[in-house]
């Protein structure tokens, strides 16, 4: 299309030099050139209600809470073949009623830049800090013997990625994994050293598949390792292994992209360095439907986790083999009713289930606010 209105230009041109008529103007002055770098800001606050702030399984602690958050994305489009964004968030609630979990908060920055090499190939790299000051079931992924801790941190990792392209749609992506954990008494902080391989593909109709595998080798700075039964065996120094599959399918429903939906389903294993007490097999799923239109958007999500763990049982006086199954479902919806100016709901209910009275716990949160885009 532009090389036809710049050909009718050019001709319109020529024609007017003859008849000594002013020149039509360029197709540069017809369709200005767009930013090279682009960014948006966004603020909210509000406030809702948790029936368990502290994720209890015997005694839930409930409060209404006040939030307060921002966002900020800084992109650069693919000019020279260099790509670059950038995004910082952040997130802060204020407990009420709650002294043990007065708040909770965390941030996010994030870095990604990546240059065309020529010939499908494009090399480049994420780095990403952070913070976190929040509830944690440390229990599940842990150590049993700690359960529910107010975990403060802080984690820096560093991805560098080479990736191949085939055709328009099809691609294998190779990234590298380097991470520091930094983690507040009582968890004990760590590394992470690993890669991770993906397939993506995308189709003419408006779907697109991944799979992935990633592995991830985790040593601890100060954990033990243990015996079969959890006793920690001093001068001994615990590292972890991750092995994870996963595959992930989003589509596109329509055109105009009103209907979208993702699912994602894996399976993750961890094996540790001792004599197995902290191996677990781990399935995983997620589900997203989201309706966009005009001023609103809507949005519901499903996420699934199922833990089997190999040599960790119940308790002392039960021999079965632990088992933990957790559940996350949310909704949100949101309304431009003015210029930059949304107003926003959201629900959240999580479950813990396992066969250890202490995994068996329930938490509800609601919220409301107000988000505007600079």
């Amino acid at each position: 299309m532009l090389r036809s209105l710049g050909l009718a230009v050019g001709l319109a041109a020529t024609t007017g030099a003859r008849s000594e008529e002013p020149a039509a103007a360029s197709p540069v002055d017809v369709f200005p050139p767009l930013p090279v770098w682009d960014a948006t800001f966004n603020v909210r606050g509000g406030g809702g209600y948790k029936d368990n702030v502290l994720l209890s399984a015997a005694a839930p602690d409930a409060s209404s809470f006040l939030l307060a958050g921002l966002d900020l994305f800084v992109f650069r489009l693919p000019v020279g073949g260099t790509e670059f964004s950038a995004m910082v968030t952040g997130d802060f609630r204020r407990y009420l009623e709650t002294p043990e979990a007065e708040k909770e908060q965390s941030v996010f920055v994030g870095f990604d830049v990546k240059q065309a090499l020529g010939a499908g190939w494009k090399a480049g790299g994420a780095a990403q800090y952070f913070y976190f000051d929040q509830v944690f079931d440390a229990s599940t992924t842990e150590d049993p013997e700690l359960g529910i801790v107010k975990a403060v941190g802080h984690n820096v990792t560093v991805r560098p990625n080479v990736t191949r392209q085939f055709g328009a749609g099809t691609s294998i992506v190779l990234e590298g994994l380097a991470g520091w954990q930094f983690y507040e008494q009582p968890l004990d902080s760590h590394q992470d050293f690993g890669g991770r391989l993906t397939l993506r593909h995308e189709t003419p109709w408006r779907a697109a598949f991944e799979t992935w595998y990633e592995f991830d080798r985790r040593p601890y700075e100060t954990r033990n390792e243990t015996t079969a039964t959890g006793v920690a065996i001093p001068g001994s120094r615990l590292t972890y292994q991750y092995h994870r599959l996963e595959g992930g399918w989003r589509q596109k429903w329509d055109a105009a992209g009103r209907w979208r939906t993702a699912l994602r389903a894996g399976a993750e294993f961890n094996r540790d360095s001792g004599a197995g007490y902290y191996d677990y097999t781990r399935l995983l799923g997620s589900a997203q439907v989201r309706y966009v239109r005009d001023r609103w958007e809507v949005q519901a999500s499903l996420r699934l986790n199922r833990y089997d763990y190999d040599v960790q049982t119940t308790n002392f006086d039960n021999p079965e083999l632990r088992h933990k199954s957790t559940l996350v479902a949310g909704a949100r919806a949101q309304w431009e009713f003015v210029k930059r100016l949304r107003a926003f709901a959201e629900f959240e209910r999580e479950q813990s289930e396992g066969n250890d009275p202490a995994d068996r716990y329930s938490a509800n949160t609601v919220f409301a606010g107000f988000e505007y885009e600079f």
